[in-house]
């Protein structure tokens, strides 16, 4: 939530009193004495945290920034908002606490958030939930062992076919695809991709929604990656699908190729 002191009632009477009656222990990085620099210490928290709680209240960008971090990690979490308004796009199939003018509204529905997800302990999804698998030509992705070369004179293009396998329509926003990659592979060129620094250097994309997937229905996605055409050692990029159930990686080798100019003798 953002540090300003119009939310102070909202933390100490609302967020920070519902978890005490639902019994978890609350905290806010400014509450906490730490020697490293802010940022590093919210993505320390956050990793660590069993649950977030964010007021999207206003949308204040460092907010999403740290929501979208903590998706992205898969953590639980609880989104709260002053005006529904406030919600955008890209999470409204997130359930909120749209609490109003009422804290003791926010105190209510929080605490009661808390003790189900007290009560029910996350399990790490599996696989087989997956209701999509992921391919490059006819091998999947899902096997952790697949390849790809650079074209010379190129840079790495690949097209990720996605195929629902389930017997249900997917409705585009149930998933997105997200690529994790290292250096030298750090930019993206698909047109509305999302980028975010990740701890570690690696970064992460986000590619705008899929479309609607009926039963064995296919979807291509050509990853436009920018990167310096040299020779190197393999890179391993990661392909995560985000779901209302978790996330799920997929590895993909990429072989570098210097080009190959033809040279004139004069």
């Amino acid at each position: 939530m953002p540090f300003e002191q119009k939310f102070n009632d909202v933390y100490q009477l609302g967020i920070k009193a519902a978890c005490l009656d639902a019994g978890a222990y609350c905290e806010r990085v400014d509450e906490q004495i730490f020697h490293e620099r802010i940022l590093d210490r919210i993505y320390n928290q956050i990793a660590k945290a069993d649950f977030i709680v964010a007021d999207m209240t206003d949308r204040n960008p460092n907010v999403f920034y740290e929501v979208g971090y903590a998706h992205a990690l898969s953590k639980r979490a609880v989104l709260l908002t002053r005006h529904a308004e406030d919600i955008p796009f890209d999470l409204k199939h997130f359930p909120h606490i749209v609490y109003g003018e009422s804290i003791a509204t926010l105190k209510d529905q929080l605490t009661d958030r808390l003790k189900y997800f007290l009560e029910n302990k996350a399990t790490p999804p599996t696989m087989d939930q997956l209701p999509v698998e992921l391919f490059l030509g006819d091998d999947s992705l899902s096997s952790g062992n697949v390849h790809y070369t650079t074209p010379p004179r190129e840079v790495p293009n690949p097209v990720i076919v996605v195929k629902n396998c389930s017997r249900q329509v997917l409705y585009s926003g149930q998933l997105k695809l997200g690529v994790i990659t290292p250096s030298p592979l750090p930019y993206l060129r698909n047109e509305g991709a999302r980028t975010t620094l990740l701890p570690g250097g690696k970064i992460l994309h986000v590619l705008p929604p899929l479309e609607d997937l009926f039963p064995e229905e296919f979807s291509a996605q050509k990853i436009l990656f920018e990167t310096l055409n040299t020779e190197g050692p393999p890179l391993v990029v990661k392909f995560r699908v985000f779901t209302d159930i978790g996330t799920f990686d997929f590895p993909l080798t990429i072989h570098l190729e210097a080009p190959r100019f033809k040279t004139q003798g004069l």
